[in-house]
């Protein structure tokens, strides 16, 4: 498409400092593979261990969401390559893999893969020998109780180690049991449970654009790790 197109062009020129990339994740939700009750009726996995770009319907298709995802993913990757071959630096969010060999699995997600998993990324992440960072959402929020814990997978630049390290490393969850509700299932406005938590917290948000602003003025900065103690 020509925005597609367009927006390439940009990040290859070497004014084009840096990027942060999210996209759309529920063609690559591990919710889709939750077991038991009080899951979305209609939901079922799109992509797996065997099947990272779609699993084709009966028809022999991908459906045209994944069709969609696919190219969302590849431009993505696309530019993280583009920028980072000039110097720039890249910063990806997505949610990450709960199969069998991933960092953390889930029972029932045996053969769940992430949006890391396409080998668009898979490309991308050997291309410019990129790194990943887990750390939980909840520990962003200034009041954990009734937030889900919300493992999230940070995808970047080599360039922006020491800052991602810095701002996101010890953001693991120790919050009792019990403190985080559930993003499975559907809300009483019939919108699956997960779709409110999408949006960042305003903590998140300052630590992304802190590794953005320094990661601009100086990639090598390396600074000791901030606590969670920190959100707001």
């Amino acid at each position: 498409p020509p925005v597609s197109r367009q927006l390439l062009e940009l990040v290859s020129s070497p004014r084009c400092l840096g990027i942060l990339g999210s996209i759309p994740c529920k063609t690559y939700s591990p919710a889709r593979y939750a077991p038991g009750d009080g899951v979305l009726v209609h939901s079922k996995p799109l992509r797996d261990v065997d099947h990272p770009t779609g699993i084709p319907g009966p028809d022999g298709q991908l459906p045209s969401s994944v069709v969609k995802s696919n190219a969302t993913t590849e431009f993505l990757a696309e530019a993280c390559e583009r920028v980072v071959a000039h110097g720039g630096i890249c910063l990806v969010e997505t949610a990450p893999a709960r199969g069998t060999h991933s960092a953390f699995p889930l029972p029932g997600r045996e053969r769940h893969i992430c949006m890391l998993d396409h080998p668009a990324f898979v490309r991308a992440a050997a291309t410019i020998k990129a790194q990943t960072l887990h750390f939980d959402q909840c520990m962003t929020r200034e009041d954990p109780h009734g937030t889900p814990q919300k493992k999230t997978v940070l995808f970047f630049s080599p360039n922006l180690a020491s800052l991602v390290q810095r701002e996101f490393a010890l953001l693991m969850c120790d919050h009792p049991p019990g403190t985080h509700v559930s993003m499975l299932g559907v809300g009483d406005d019939g919108l699956p449970q997960s779709s409110q938590w999408e949006t960042y917290s305003p903590d998140m948000n300052a630590r992304l654009a802190r590794c953005l602003v320094e990661g601009v003025a100086c990639p090598s900065t390396s600074r000791a790790p901030q606590s969670a103690a920190s959100a707001s």
